[in-house]
C-alpha cells in the first residue's frame, strides 16, 4: 500500500521524458491512494499485466501533450512535434493483461491538451480513463472526471477496441457514481463485449453523446439510473444512447432502465454499425 499523507499532500511530479507518471506492471494486490500525480508525456497512470490493483483518492492532472493546431486534417486538429494527431492520452489507462482493477474516488482533470469537436471530424484528444483490451472484472466508481472549456475530452471513459469481444469494460464490470464532464464525443463508451457490464448512477454533463453501446459484441449490458445533459463545445448534441446495427453478427442485449436525458436532439439513436435491428429493452 502506497499511501500519501492526507493532511500534507504527497505530490509526484514527473518531468518530461517519461511516457507516464506511474506505471504498475506485473504486479498484484497493490493500492495507490492519496497522491497528487502530475506529468507523463502520454498518460498519468498505466496499469498493465496486473491484477487486484486499486487507484483511489488520487488527484491526476497535467499529462499528455498540448499539441499544435493543424487545421484541415481529415480527423483531428492537434498534432505532436512529429505531425501525428494526438489521441488516446489517458489520466488512467487500464491496459491489456489486467483484471480486477478498481479506480475509485479520484479527481481526474486538466490534461495538457484538448480534443477537437466534430467540426474537425471525429474528435481526437485526451481521455479521462481508457479501458483497453483487458480480461475484465473491473470497477470504476465515484470518480470526478472533469475537463473544462480549455481542456475537452474525446471521451471521458474510452473503450478499446470497439469491435472486439474483449474491448472496453469487456465483462463483469461496474461503472457507477461518476461525474463525467466536457466530452466532445461520448461521455462513456461501453463498446466491446458488454458481458454483464453495469453502468449506473452516473452524471454526464456537456457531452456530444451520453453513452455508446455500439457495438455490443455479446452482452447483456445494463444502463440504468443515469443523468445525461448533452452539448459539446459548439453546444451541439447527438443522442443520449448510441446503439449498434446489424453489420456485426451476434449482437448482445442491452437493457436501458430509468435514465434521464436532457438534449435538443434524440434520446436514442441506432444504426451506428449498419442498418438493421439492434436488440435492446428500454423502460
Amino acid at each position: 500500500r502506497y499511501r500519501g499523507d492526507a493532511e500534507r499532500p504527497t505530490v509526484l511530479n514527473i518531468p518530461a521524458g517519461s511516457p507516464e507518471a506511474v506505471r504498475v506492471q506485473g504486479a498484484a494486490y497493490v493500492i495507490l491512494e492519496n497522491v497528487i500525480i502530475r506529468g507523463g508525456d502520454r498518460h498519468g497512470v498505466v496499469i498493465e499485466k496486473s491484477h487486484d490493483i486499486r487507484i483511489r483518492r488520487c488527484d491526476i492532472a497535467g499529462w499528455g501533450e498540448m499539441g499544435t493546431p493543424q487545421p484541415g486534417l481529415k480527423n483531428g486538429l492537434y498534432v505532436d512535434g512529429k505531425g501525428k494527431v494526438i489521441n488516446l492520452h489517458a489520466g488512467v489507462q487500464i491496459s491489456p493483461g489486467t483484471s480486477r482493477i478498481v479506480v475509485e474516488e479520484n479527481f481526474i482533470h486538466s490534461p495538457r491538451g484538448t480534443a477537437n469537436s466534430w467540426r474537425n471530424g471525429h474528435p481526437n484528444g485526451p481521455q479521462g480513463v481508457i479501458i483497453h483490451s483487458t480480461e475484465g472484472n473491473h470497477v470504476v466508481r465515484n470518480n470526478d472526471i472533469i475537463g473544462n472549456e480549455q481542456h475537452w475530452w474525446n471521451d471521458a471513459i474510452e473503450s478499446l477496441f470497439n469491435e472486439r469481444r474483449n474491448g472496453g469494460p469487456y465483462r463483469d464490470t461496474d461503472i457507477h457514481g461518476n461525474v463525467l464532464a466536457f466530452s466532445n464525443d461520448d461521455g462513456t463508451e461501453l463498446d466491446g463485449g458488454q458481458i454483464n457490464v453495469r453502468y449506473f448512477d452516473n452524471w454526464i454533463q456537456w457531452a456530444f453523446c451520453g453513452v455508446s453501446c455500439a457495438p455490443n459484441m455479446a452482452g447483456p449490458s445494463y444502463v440504468f439510473r443515469n443523468l445525461f445533459v448533452l452539448g459539446d463545445e459548439r453546444n451541439r448534441a447527438n443522442c443520449g444512447f448510441k446503439i449498434g446495427g446489424a453489420r456485426l453478427p451476434f449482437q448482445g442485449m442491452i437493457f436501458l432502465f430509468n435514465n434521464t436525458v436532457v438534449s435538443e436532439n434524440a434520446g436514442l439513436g441506432t444504426g451506428m454499425y449498419g442498418p438493421g435491428p439492434s436488440p435492446f429493452v428500454s423502460r
